[in-house]
């Protein structure tokens, strides 16, 4: 994607709320991450990374992206693409099972299905051959054990998964319109229980492409909490990854992740999202995007 980057580096939130380094900015586009959301940021726990990818005026500002984090189930869309990939060079259809067991997949985030696929693909080899294609310059897949299914530990960054989801927009390179499509009737209809993170802040009439993941580290008071979702709607289209870790509890971080989500998704709705970078205007001309997200 072509991207005129606002750098906001440095900020590690720590364990008293605040940070171990000053935040900088640089570029010269107006950024999401505004100061409400980075007062909120110094008032939580954990260790926090964002990207967000504005689709409309072709433009990615950063937060500590390129931290690594394990993916945990967000994992999962990356597999769903490689999986969609191989099967497009089979030229076969998609059998009735794969079908349900894809859907269990990114819907139910039901783990056996995913690593049914994992082995189908080529499990941490063929993700890797896979993301080499797109390619992802920091996910790492890791490889099954006799104990462990492997994939959950990928090490990846908030920018390679904003990447993944592009893979699902128009423009697409890997990835055809029918494996686009098929994607997203999964990635727009998670389960309700599952739906925070990304999947929270919405009005009527937008679609939302998400997958969130999650699993406790060392104890259950120290969480990893992911979400990466694609969002269109009225003035909005633009493609997200929250990374966080060091969450005091799953519901501590469903929590940050949901006010991320909304003050993130109130400010791309502004007017200044609106405009492509190499378009001159006034602050009466706007513009629009005609991306859709099936359903």
């Amino acid at each position: 994607m072509t991207t005129v980057a606002m750098m906001m580096m440095g900020l590690t939130v720590s364990a008293t709320g605040g940070a171990t380094s000053p935040a900088t900015v640089s570029g010269d586009a107006h950024p999401p991450f505004t100061t409400a959301l980075m007062n909120y940021l110094h008032s939580r726990v954990g260790t926090i990374t964002m990207t967000l990818h504005d689709v409309i005026n072709q433009q990615t500002w950063y937060l500590n992206a390129d931290q690594s984090h394990h993916a945990n189930s967000i994992i999962k869309v990356d597999i769903l693409a490689a999986y969609l990939y191989q099967v497009q060079g089979t030229h076969l259809p998609i059998s009735a099972d794969n079908r349900l067991r894809l859907a269990r997949m990114i819907e139910d985030s039901n783990n056996d299905d995913a690593t049914y696929f994992y082995k189908i693909i080529g499990s941490c080899q063929g993700l890797t051959r896979f993301n080499s294609l797109i390619p992802l310059r920091a996910t790492v897949p890791v490889c099954p054990s006799a104990t462990f299914y492997g994939w959950g530990l990928t090490a990846t960054t908030a920018s390679d998964q904003v990447t993944i989801m592009n893979l699902f927009a128009p423009g697409s390179t890997l990835l055809t319109v029918g494996s686009q499509n098929l994607g997203l009737s999964y990635l727009t209809h998670v389960s309700p229980s599952t739906t925070w993170g990304v999947g929270y802040a919405r009005a009527r009439g937008d679609v939302i492409a998400f997958k969130n993941g999650w699993s406790p580290l060392t104890s259950l008071s120290n969480w990893e909490m992911n979400s990466v979702g694609w969002v269109v709607g009225t003035n909005r289209n633009y493609q997200v990854a929250i990374l966080i870790s060091r969450n005091p509890s799953y519901a501590y971080g469903v929590a940050t992740l949901n006010n991320l989500s909304e003050l993130l998704y109130q400010e791309m709705g502004k007017v200044a999202y609106r405009t492509p970078v190499s378009t001159t205007t006034t602050s009466s001309t706007t513009t629009t995007t005609s991306t859709t997200i099936p359903v």
